[in-house]
């Protein structure tokens, strides 16, 4: 059996350029992150308005006659059993069955950040005020891809209509955001690095060729 062995100035490179692409993306992931929170910032969303802030104040719906005949409204819910009735992705945004106190099921889009916690305990679980909230009116069952995911365990009570909490909030989570600049930094460094730290030192005569010429015999080195 053969056995391959990486040649030691090659492995050597391939260290420096490991250490190399692991700052760059720690620097981009910095950069990345900083540049989320102006990103989020455009998209805060003011208490009151649909995705935001309800106070305690706020209309609360109780039935889809209540959603439908409000124009901004909110729910109580615990937010722990948001997964319990069913999700699916409508246009590239998931929407949640939520069991209203009626015992009726609609879907609906949630910025959790603006959700409320209406108690102190317990830490887990627990009531909380749900985001403003408005309905609005989309036939839904056209989707057939998401009726098959959201009403995969209790089909909703209307499919004329969703209920939108999301507003105008932020359309990537953080680590969305920053990790394509990350794995990108990451791959161009680690690339250069090898590749510019090789060359320079073959060319000083510390490392052999990349590619060895003639019959592949080494160069004589202090790396062979």
């Amino acid at each position: 059996m053969r056995i391959y062995r990486i040649r030691d100035d090659i492995l050597f490179c391939l260290v420096i350029a490991f250490l190399a692409s692991w700052g760059a993306g720690r620097l981009a992931g910095r950069a990345a992150a900083l540049a989320y929170d102006s990103y989020a910032e455009r998209h805060q969303i003011p208490d009151g308005e649909i995705g935001g802030r309800a106070d305690e104040d706020f209309f609360r719906a109780q039935s889809v006659d209540d959603i439908l005949s409000h124009e901004r409204f909110t729910l109580v819910y615990d937010i722990m059993t948001l997964y319990d009735y069913g999700t699916g992705f409508y246009e590239d945004s998931p929407l949640y069955c939520l069991k209203l106190p009626s015992g009726e099921y609609v879907a609906a889009s949630i910025y959790i950040d603006s959700a409320v916690k209406l108690e102190d305990f317990p830490i887990l679980g627990g009531e909380y005020l749900l985001p403003v909230g408005t309905a609005v009116y989309a036939d839904l069952a056209q989707d057939k891809d998401f009726m098959a995911q959201i009403e995969s365990r209790q089909p909703l009570t209307g499919t004329d209509f969703y209920i939108d909490m999301s507003g105008n909030s932020p359309v990537k989570e953080e680590e969305d955001f920053t990790k394509p600049a990350v794995s990108a930094a990451q791959a161009i460094t680690g690339v250069a690095a090898f590749s510019l730290f090789h060359m320079a030192g073959a060319r000083l005569g510390v490392f052999p060729s990349f590619f060895m010429p003639g019959n592949g015999k080494k160069k004589k080195s202090e790396w062979e």
